[in-house]
């Protein structure tokens, strides 16, 4: 039961990871995150933070999200502080219920209490808080 599991946690996360990648590598794709969305951002630049998180709940992958934003969001001019003090934003890939460690433990609890959404609340405060905290790091260093 728990290789079963396991198995198909694996096979959920690996299929949108890549095809996420592949959709917003397409050069059209990245044209208009970088134009369009890119002179959003860089005018009102904790926007990114959002579009970081669209990207994330997509692709389902922090390395993936990683590896497709952080050129994006250099390349249009934010600073490289800013997107460390957001990194925390790759983590919210629990809020569509694809992640393996997410479907792992709502297989594994016997009681039935845990559901997809259970981390939703908490995951989200974590995030804000990890934000919030990383931003106030960044400002007292003075950048």
């Amino acid at each position: 039961h728990i290789t079963q599991s396991a198995m198909g946690a694996l096979f959920a996360v690996l299929g949108p990871g890549w095809l996420g990648a592949t959709i917003f590598n397409a050069p059209q794709n990245l044209k208009i995150l970088k134009n369009d969305i890119g002179q959003t951002v860089s005018q009102v630049p904790w926007l990114v933070i959002i579009l970081v998180s669209v990207v994330a709940m997509i692709v389902i992958s922090q390395t993936a999200t990683a590896s497709i934003m952080v050129p994006i969001v250099m390349s249009i001019g934010i600073p490289p502080i800013y997107f460390v003090a957001m990194v925390q934003t790759l983590n919210v890939n629990f809020v569509i219920p694809a992640q393996p460690t997410l479907l792992f433990a709502v297989e594994l609890d016997e009681t039935g209490r845990t559901r997809p959404t259970s981390f939703i609340v908490s995951g989200f405060f974590v995030i804000t808080v990890s934000i919030i905290t990383g931003f106030l790091i960044k400002t007292l260093l003075g950048y």
